[in-house]
């Protein structure tokens, strides 16, 4: 058997105590630096894309698809008179009960048509409206914020078809 030390020429060529320690700390600190840039990077890109939700096309399903009178619907924003936002109302004449089914994040009013049948066979008038740019045109991304977007949608709406949105008192 040959001696471990004449055979790896590594083992006589090491390098000072001093030197190993400072080759060490830079190694460290490089893979220190690059967890960092990572963790930054990964951060700012998921709240970019937690908080802006891409441009959505409406799609071919329409509540006619679930057997559903509706009308297609538009009306202005409250806080911004020249955006129009869209969706459909789907009234039931027997009826004085109303549901404004408002879609998430990636999504549009198609996205509850499922739900909108046993609703409405239920007795219930349904509004369901899309939020500022998901289908309206021209679709584009919109930055999401914390709050009621959803509801300040809601409350723009005063009157569809003729009927009054406003709730009664008691």
């Amino acid at each position: 058997m040959s001696d471990l030390t004449t055979t790896t020429p590594s083992l006589q060529h090491r390098l000072p105590p001093r030197l190993q320690r400072r080759t060490v700390v830079v190694v460290l600190l490089c893979v220190a630096v690059a967890l960092l840039v990572t963790y930054s990077a990964l951060s700012v890109y998921k709240a970019i894309d937690y908080t802006t939700t891409p441009a959505q096309l409406l799609p071919a399903q329409t509540p006619e698809t679930f057997g559903l009178p509706f009308e297609a619907v538009e009306f202005r924003s409250a806080d911004d008179e020249q955006l129009q936002l869209g969706g459909w109302w789907i009234p039931r004449a027997d009826s004085d009960r109303l549901l404004i089914l408002v879609h998430g994040r990636n999504g549009n009013r198609a996205s509850y048509l499922a739900l909108a049948a046993p609703l409405w066979t239920r007795g219930y008038n349904l509004l369901l409206i899309d939020l500022r740019g998901m289908v309206s045109p021209p679709p584009h991304r919109v930055r999401m914020a914390c709050g009621n977007a959803g509801m300040s949608s809601a409350r723009s709406i005063t009157r569809v078809n003729g009927a009054s949105m406003v709730p009664r008192s008691a």
